[in-house]
């Protein structure tokens, strides 16, 4: 029977189980653990996320208090092969040495399988002229250096590319490259392998993105005295605002659908209008139009053809809330790279002037360097994962 070893590094929830597909990989005949590196990596992520995780016991899940219990569970499963989705992302500090640590004993003990999940366009530092902006260019420059030359030493045996614009470096130090796709790949392809039905009147969705009760912003609130938390009443007051302002103008409903670590009952006391959770791909296959921030279920924008809405709040505008005002520069790009108009808190009354249209192009190539490279098989993630394992499991058994 061959082993597989997932590992996260954020609580591992039902989400997960259904994204990373463990039971298909179960009923194909593997012997599955996985490892939730929250709890070693991001203490304040693990506790207030425990209320989302799955049973430790029923589902082989293995939470390490330290490095010493992370080599030991990797080295006692001894599995054939590794499926990693947290080595993909680095801080400075003891995070940054455990997951190197855990990079080479994944690399001794297994066949080590790196997989782009959820690969989407990272400007918010790269556009940004401030001091803080070139002092996190120069920390995230040495580090991809110092992790280059891991990589040298001991390299991931493939790397699943999920587009042509590659965001790590990875890629080039693999022994064996396989072209694939994304997560929203797998899960636009089973909304149009099984569509929603049509609705009774049309609607324009709003992709909430967790922002008043995001746990990470709260935690980098915590440990930064320089970011602030956003004002909810403020926030909700905005985006209500937009919507009702673009449901009257356009004479569409409104949907708004939850992210999925979002607080239902918040949402539905901040909104004003019907929040939908769990159905994301469906809702957008089934809209007339997406306005969102920069959420990365743009993705599913663009591969059903949606015209997007970038709309930024005060916040975005607003240097003291660094990551927002961070990340306003992402909506730059993305607005920029699909052709799509942005809509700032203070133009909600000149709504005549924007142009809701998609522009094809534009679209086929962000799907093309961001979700999905052309040419690549049209299967579930999974399915692509088990066929290279197959054949690979049999050179490496014989």
């Amino acid at each position: 029977m061959k082993s597989l070893l997932i590992i996260v590094e954020s609580p591992f929830s039902y989400r997960d189980f259904e994204r990373f597909a463990v039971g298909e990989y179960q009923e194909l005949g593997y012997d599955v653990y996985l490892i939730d590196l929250s709890r070693l990596i991001n203490p304040g992520l693990y506790q207030s996320r425990r209320h989302v995780q799955l049973s430790k016991e029923k589902y082989k899940i293995l939470s390490p208090k330290n490095f010493i219990s992370a080599f030991r569970l990797i080295r006692h499963t001894n599995p054939d092969f590794t499926i990693d989705y947290s080595l993909t992302s680095y801080q400075i500090g003891q995070p940054f040495l455990t997951k190197i640590g855990l990079l080479i004993t994944v690399a001794c003990f297994s066949k080590q399988i790196v997989i782009e999940t959820g690969k989407f366009p990272d400007k918010r530092i790269a556009t940004s002229s401030t001091t803080k902006a070139k002092t996190a260019n120069f920390a995230r420059f040495v580090i991809y250096k110092l992790i280059s030359l891991i990589y040298v030493a001991f390299p991931p045996y493939a790397f699943f590319k999920s587009g042509s614009i590659s965001t790590t470096t990875i890629e080039k130090y693999s022994k064996n490259i396989v072209y694939a796709h994304n997560y929203d790949f797998d899960i636009y392809l089973r909304t149009i392998e099984s569509p929603p039905q049509t609705p009774l009147r049309p609607y324009l969705l709003f992709l909430d993105q967790n922002h008043v009760g995001s746990d990470d912003h709260k935690i980098s609130c915590h440990r930064s005295s320089n970011i602030r938390i956003i004002d909810s009443s403020t926030y909700y007051h905005e985006v209500n605002l937009a919507l009702r302002s673009l449901s009257n103008h356009f004479g569409l409903e409104v949907f708004v659908a939850a992210h999925p670590r979002s607080d239902l009952r918040a949402l539905r006391l901040g909104y004003e209008f019907m929040v939908v959770s769990g159905s994301t791909s469906d809702l957008i296959y089934n809209c007339e139009f997406v306005m969102c921030h920069d959420s990365t279920s743009i993705q599913l924008a663009v591969l059903h053809r949606k015209p997007i809405l970038f709309l930024k709040t005060s916040d975005y505008l607003n240097p003291d809330y660094n990551t927002f005002y961070e990340n306003s520069f992402n909506i730059d790009y993305l607005a920029k790279s699909l052709g799509s108009p942005i809509l700032s808190s203070t133009q909600i009354q000149s709504l005549s002037k924007i142009d809701l249209l998609i522009n094809p192009s534009l679209y086929k190539s962000f799907e093309a360097e961001y979700i999905k490279i052309p040419g690549s098989p049209l299967s579930k993630s999974w399915q692509i994962v088990n066929q290279f394992c197959d054949s690979h499991y049999r050179l490496f058994d014989v």
